[in-house]
């Protein structure tokens, strides 16, 4: 399709441009004759956890729309969110600990015990335009760990929205990143080189080996945190840690026909098996983007539609 680009002489392609994870930063060129861009985004969701019949899935991505004004010929980067990885989830199956692309926080996959790995934080979806950032969908916590002796592990906070949805859990949840603090072990977005750098999530660990793993936290605007004990749960005391925060999402203020939507609460997640992100009736969601699960957590998507006017 072409749009005639306001009268200004020129045509504008409107082809749709779908950008799926590649765990790589992408590039798109404004066409000729295009003065706008939509974009919609989802996040990756965060890793899940399963012991003893406990399931504590990841948070989910979150979800972002605007409409922003470009300059043709401009090339802006787009970074599609990777999922986390998962923690222990049955048969001494476990991931391997890495957050997902796009700031997702890591976590130990196997800090001594099988049953102690935790799911990582998934990446944020974003587009940037050298040190601005047009728009951000936060990634999802990772699910918390659990050693032998009962108790439960806990499901991450899902990304996006203004503040990402906390992880669940006693001791210390780990909070959703906000529009300007970060979660525990966890950074704001930055500059570097001429480029924007998105919030990492909150890197998690056991507290001794061994001991059970707190859920890492989800890239965003503003990363989530880590899931944190200031004590030992060692193997067999049957405690838990808890689940890791999802990072925020993030519109530029100058954009219009805007959403901006956090995933479910960790705790409308925990007991469940999956998750899936706001918006997952958009005729361009693909099944399965976003999602958590007790596995690895879904990767991200970014669509992009130029326009002249």
């Amino acid at each position: 399709m072409v749009d005639t680009g306001g009268g200004s002489g020129a045509t504008c392609d409107t082809t749709k441009q779908v950008f799926s994870y590649t765990g790589t930063e992408q590039s798109f060129t404004i066409p000729e004759g295009c003065t706008k861009i939509t974009i919609k985004a989802w996040g990756g969701a965060g890793g899940g956890s399963s012991y003893n019949g406990y399931l504590s899935p990841g948070g989910t991505g979150g979800y972002a729309k605007g409409t922003v004004s470009v300059t043709p010929g401009n090339t802006i980067s787009i970074v599609v969110g990777g999922g986390g990885s998962s923690g222990y989830i049955g048969s001494s199956t476990y991931g391997d600990g890495s957050g997902g692309f796009g700031g997702g926080g890591d976590t130990v996959a196997n800090p001594g015990s099988e049953q102690s790995g935790a799911g990582a934080g998934g990446g944020a979806s974003y587009v940037f335009s050298g040190e601005t950032p047009y728009i951000v969908a936060g990634g999802g916590g990772g699910a918390s760990s659990l050693t032998g002796g009962g108790g439960a592990n806990y499901a991450g906070g899902s990304g996006g929205g203004t503040t990402g949805e906390a992880g669940t859990g006693t001791y210390t949840p780990g909070v959703g990143g906000t529009q300007s603090v970060a979660g525990l072990n966890a950074t704001c977005h930055s500059t570097s080189g001429g480029k924007f750098v998105i919030g990492g999530g909150g890197s998690a660990s056991g507290y001794s080996t061994g001991a059970n793993t707190g859920g890492a936290g989800g890239g965003g605007y503003c990363g989530g945190g880590a899931g944190t004990s200031t004590t030992n749960n060692s193997n067999n005391n049957g405690d838990a840690v808890p689940g890791g925060g999802g990072g925020s999402g993030y519109i530029i203020a100058t954009a219009t026909d805007t959403t901006l939507t956090a995933g479910p609460a960790g705790s409308t997640l925990q007991g469940t098996s999956s998750g899936i992100p706001p918006n997952n009736t958009d005729p361009d969601y693909v099944s399965g983007v976003g999602a958590s699960a007790i596995a690895d957590g879904g990767n991200g998507l970014v669509v992009i539609v130029p326009s002249g006017s």
